[in-house]
């Protein structure tokens, strides 16, 4: 599995950001490390949360045969991981609504809220990442998606439309006979 440089990244990110916030205990004034530590806080979970939608994805494309779970195609699923971050989002959210000032918003101020809320769910994703490697699960033919080059996506999506083009003519004319047939009845009664 060639995907893990997202959750190397994501480790970097984190570890370089409670350096930075380390650093800015000592030096309270330099506005700078604060904020390159927030950034990276802030954006280091993202790299190891698109890791494990990519895998999802991998994993729904391996074990499952129909290829999609709930209606959502395997090879779509990193694409939505974005939308799936949203219990962090709402503790961003809460965070930073109550603006900065240390009487009215507690948690930029209090190091259990970073450590419990942000570093804990980071630590225990890539703990259990490199405990059991999804590389020790998917192997195999279809352990991977498959390489389609341009042209063959583009036939894909002709012969899709093409079937849909045939079943709404076949649609219509099952309609046209359902009409011929109910005249022809309505004729013959009267």
């Amino acid at each position: 599995m060639v995907l893990s440089f997202e959750v190397i990244l994501g480790g970097i990110w984190e570890t370089a950001s409670f350096i930075l916030r380390a650093l800015g205990a000592h030096d309270q004034q330099n506005s700078a490390e604060s904020t390159w530590s927030t950034l990276l806080l802030l954006l280091a979970p993202l790299w190891v949360n698109a890791f494990v939608y990519m895998v999802l994805g991998r994993m729904i494309y391996f074990f499952l045969p129909e290829k999609n779970i709930f209606g959502v195609k395997a090879a779509s699923v990193a694409k939505y991981f974005v939308w799936l971050d949203v219990i962090r989002i709402i503790y961003r959210l809460i965070e930073w609504s109550a603006g900065q000032s240390s009487t009215t918003n507690a948690i930029p101020y209090h190091e259990a809220y970073v450590f419990c809320l942000d570093a804990l769910p980071v630590f225990l994703s890539m703990t259990s990442l490199c405990i059991v490697h999804p590389g020790f699960v998917l192997v195999g033919q279809d352990s991977d998606f498959p390489k389609l080059t341009r042209a063959e996506k583009k036939e894909q999506k002709r012969v899709k439309k093409a079937s849909k083009q045939t079943a709404k003519e076949e649609k219509k004319q099952e309609k046209k006979h359902q009409n011929r047939t109910k005249y022809a009845l309505s004729t013959v009664e009267a």
